[in-house]
């Protein structure tokens, strides 16, 4: 029953008569002149419809679908809508956009922790082999360096490069083992919903 989950089922495009078509549109242009004592005495007045911007077919649309949606769950625990619109096609068409978004909106719900972990760990595991790279190249620089350099000095700046170059390894590969756990604990989350009938 949530206002903008409503809202973003009536702001998709739908196919209807052979072309795509916004679902908010089609819902204002299907319902009656007047339905209600208001919109009667509007009508008399003016004898034109309401025109409205792109933002107030949405936030109207999706008024009209919530106001005649119906949520119930069943024993065996199965989620039932009942949707009430003037025209039956377009019924149909809003329970399909119904079943699109919750399955969406589930999916991302159930993800997002396992998600947000694997984009830390690749965003880290990067960062890490960047540095890598460069401790590297120092590394390869000193050691080149070194044939021609005796100094005590020297020898303990190669020690510390790998040392440093150690600890960074060690870090890179418990992020890559980190990251694939992340990737299949998001691959264990995804739910499987099933559709019993449309």
């Amino acid at each position: 029953k949530s206002k903008h989950l409503s809202e973003q089922v009536v702001a998709d495009s739908v196919e209807w008569d052979g072309q795509r078509r916004l679902l908010a549109d089609l819902i204002i242009e299907n319902r009656p002149d007047f339905t209600s004592v208001g919109t009667y005495i509007q009508y008399l007045f003016t004898f034109s419809p309401y025109e409205y911007d792109y933002r107030g077919k949405i936030r109207s649309a999706g008024r009209e679908i919530n106001g005649g949606l119906g949520v119930e769950t069943t024993e065996e625990g199965f989620i039932q809508l009942q949707i009430a619109s003037y025209n039956s096609r377009i019924a149909h068409l809003i329970s399909d956009q119904y079943i699109l978004q919750l399955n969406s909106y589930y999916r991302k719900r159930r993800t997002e922790k396992a998600s947000r972990n694997v984009r830390f760990f690749s965003f880290r595991a990067d960062s890490i082999r960047t540095e890598l790279k460069k401790v590297n190249e120092k590394l390869a620089y000193r050691i080149n360096k070194k044939i021609f350099d005796y100094r005590a000095e020297s020898q303990i700046k190669i020690i510390e490069l790998e040392s440093e170059q150690g600890i960074l390894s060690q870090m890179y590969v418990n992020l890559i083992l980190a990251r694939e756990q992340a990737m299949a604990q998001l691959q264990e989350d995804i739910p499987v919903i099933q559709v019993l009938d449309r």
